[in-house]
């Protein structure tokens, strides 16, 4: 495990700063352990839930947040972190390599992923990658991505997908869009959270996807017109 030396030194050296997150001991000190190894990457904090990782986004202003896919709710986990700082690179690791779960992470926001199987080796290369706005990934994988872009292209040139949609939920849409959480939005707009599910929610139904990133390629939702 790097000293608090020798992770400052690194720091000052342009090593890639790296925030880790899961909710298994081992599992962070054994990586943590790991990444310490090499000079290009340093580990300047850990943390075991989504909320303390949120927050160490701030304390330790980190390039890459390498996240457990293993976690309850990471899927939601990633999204959040996605919104706190879009400017940092989300790598998802313990990931089952399939196309479709890792469209919907991909979809949440990571920038980059690591098989179960994966080795540290992997895992580096992986954050060096994600750092130059790279990814690695299979070409079956790189196959159901580029077939995802497609579909949502297909439905961004169609405006006429958001008619069906409320005032409100137009306006919902654009928040959206822009990263804010359903929490940020209720405080935005000054409803309830709860409010802002429901709409959502039925945003989703009314524009056939499943996930508000499916949601905010759907057409263009001027926010004056329809009915409320």
């Amino acid at each position: 495990m790097a000293t608090p030396a020798l992770v400052e030194l690194r720091a000052t050296r342009a090593a890639i700063r790296a925030l880790l997150i899961s909710d298994v001991r081992l599992c962070r000190e054994g990586l943590e352990s790991a990444l310490g190894r090499h000079e290009s990457i340093v580990v300047v904090a850990t943390a075991s839930t989504i909320d303390d990782g949120i927050h160490g986004l701030t304390l330790h202003d980190p390039a890459v947040v390498i996240v457990d896919i293993g976690m309850r709710d990471s899927l939601a986990g990633v999204r959040a972190l996605a919104a706190a700082s879009p400017h940092v690179k989300v790598v998802a690791f313990a990931v089952d390599e399939r196309a479709c779960d890792i469209v919907a992470y991909a979809e949440a926001g990571i920038a980059g992923y690591i098989a179960s199987e994966g080795s540290t080796a992997d895992l580096i290369a992986t954050i060096e990658a994600a750092v130059r706005e790279e990814a690695l990934c299979s070409p079956r994988v790189a196959g159901a991505l580029f077939k995802r872009v497609a579909t949502l292209a297909g439905r961004t040139r169609s405006p006429e997908a958001t008619d069906a949609l409320s005032r409100r939920e137009r306006e919902i849409l654009m928040l959206v869009r822009s990263g804010l959480s359903n929490k940020e939005i209720a405080q935005r707009l000054t409803i309830e959270v709860a409010t802002v599910k429901n709409h959502v929610h039925n945003m989703l139904t009314k524009l056939h996807v499943t996930t508000r990133a499916e949601a905010a390629h759907v057409g263009h939702a001027p926010m004056a017109t329809g009915p409320v």
